[in-house]
């Protein structure tokens, strides 16, 4: 790895060290380094990941844990061999490739050590061989216990940290979070419809029109359950077989299109909408993948119908488009076409209707985002430059500039100085 990379882990350890109170430390996947530990971390941990035995015993529960947590997408929570209770998030920047873990450990909620305590004992003697049996006790008598509130607002700011820090694709992680929810809601879903046998396809065509209204006066909570409810009963009448599953689910996004006639939507449309989400399902090879698709869709239609019952009014359409996608180049053409409206059309009315201009509106969000990040994160201004879509880093500080009346560095320096 380069030295930017390392950086970034240091950046994370110091975060937790200033921000958490609660270090913590990295392990590399292939076991090549020596861990690193920020200076926070528990000291009977940061005893035991440096201990001739147990060390493998704490890199082989953080690697665990990392994939662990990478299937889950989020973080995980574990109890090491020892007892006491320990978070990991895998490190994996391009959202696939786990290359390390960043584990806070040494944590015990309220009323956990009187339990333990002897057992830990018991164990750091059998496996230490007085070799450092004295320090352990030492430092095991320091260990705080907390609430498990705090503990789980521990794991959202290691989350956090390693998302900022670019060491983690925010994006794939966030899907594989909503994957693996889906999966758990569509378990108990397919326990609700087991009853049933003969009456699962009516109710799959019947739950497909419930489902095509809500898209219309629905809530969004109402949607998830019905899309949840029609995954179900597929999955049951499927038995799990994906090939089954994409033919029940063709004819479900069938009955979704066709409802757009109800809309005024020209036949040739609605042939042409149908087509390309049929070509995507068949595509998916993984049930579990094609679940989420369909939810995804089901949602985005919602979106989309939400927006449109809002009176047609552009500069809705526009700012959602915007902070959908400021971190990424916005294409004018590629906003009017989202919009419905002609490139010269939407500079107009967005002025109109909201007494500014659309580089206004992208810079604000963007300038939002950035304040953020220079306040929260010790990411780089060339780095924060990027993840908030600006060009280059002079860009991103004359805009900041002109917007803030202060520069980037100078922002960040000053919120240092007031926190001191």
């Amino acid at each position: 790895m380069d030295e930017s990379f390392y950086k970034r882990i240091e950046s994370v350890l110091e975060n937790l060290d200033n921000y958490a109170h609660c270090g913590g430390v990295y392990h590399d996947m292939e076991g090549r380094d020596v861990p690193r530990v920020g200076k926070a971390f528990c000291r009977l941990c940061s005893a035991c990941v440096f201990h001739s035995r147990a060390g493998d015993f704490c890199r082989q529960a953080a690697r665990a844990g990392a994939y662990q947590s990478q299937i889950k997408g989020d973080v995980h929570h574990f109890r090491c061999w020892i007892g006491l209770y320990g978070l990991v998030i895998p490190v994996a920047p391009d959202g696939e490739k786990i290359i390390g873990a960043i584990e806070i450990g040494g944590l015990l909620p309220n009323g956990e050590l009187q339990k333990i305590q002897h057992n830990m004992i018991e164990t750091l003697s059998a496996v230490d061989s007085g070799e450092h049996l004295k320090h352990f006790i030492s430092t095991f008598q320091g260990i705080d216990e907390m609430p498990n509130v705090e503990i789980e607002k521990i794991g959202a700011f290691l989350k956090e940290a390693v998302f900022s820090s670019g060491l983690l694709s925010t994006e794939k992680f966030l899907e594989k979070n909503a994957l693996w929810k889906q999966q758990e809601r569509l378990a108990v879903g397919i326990e609700a419809f087991g009853t049933v046998s003969d009456e699962r396809r009516k109710l799959i065509l019947i739950s497909a029109e419930e489902l095509s209204g809500l898209l219309r006066i629905g809530k969004e909570k109402e949607v998830q359950k019905k899309t949840d409810d029609i995954l179900s009963l597929i999955l049951l009448e499927s038995l799990q077989d994906a090939n089954q599953a994409k033919a029940f689910l063709a004819t479900v996004v069938a009955v979704l299109s066709m409802n757009l006639l109800l809309k005024g939507e020209k036949w040739s449309k609605v042939i042409t909408v149908n087509n390309i989400y049929l070509e995507e399902i068949e595509k998916i090879t993984d049930i579990k993948e094609l679940c989420f698709w369909f939810e995804r869709l089901a949602l985005k239609l919602f979106r989309n119908v939400r927006i449109e019952r809002k009176g047609e009014n552009v500069s809705e359409k526009v700012i959602s488009y915007i902070h959908r996608h400021f971190n990424e180049k916005v294409r004018l053409c590629e906003v009017a076409k989202f919009a419905g409206e002609s490139t010269s059309g939407i500079m107009h009315k967005i002025k109109k209707e909201t007494g500014t201009t659309f580089s206004h509106h992208l810079n604000s969000v963007r300038v939002k985002e950035a304040k953020r990040l220079l306040a929260f994160t010790s990411l780089s201004l060339g780095e924060i430059s990027v993840r908030c879509g600006f060009k280059d880093q002079s860009y991103f500080t004359k805009v900041f500039s002109g917007t803030v009346n202060i520069g980037p560095r100078e922002f960040r320096k000053m919120l240092i100085s007031g926190n001191q």
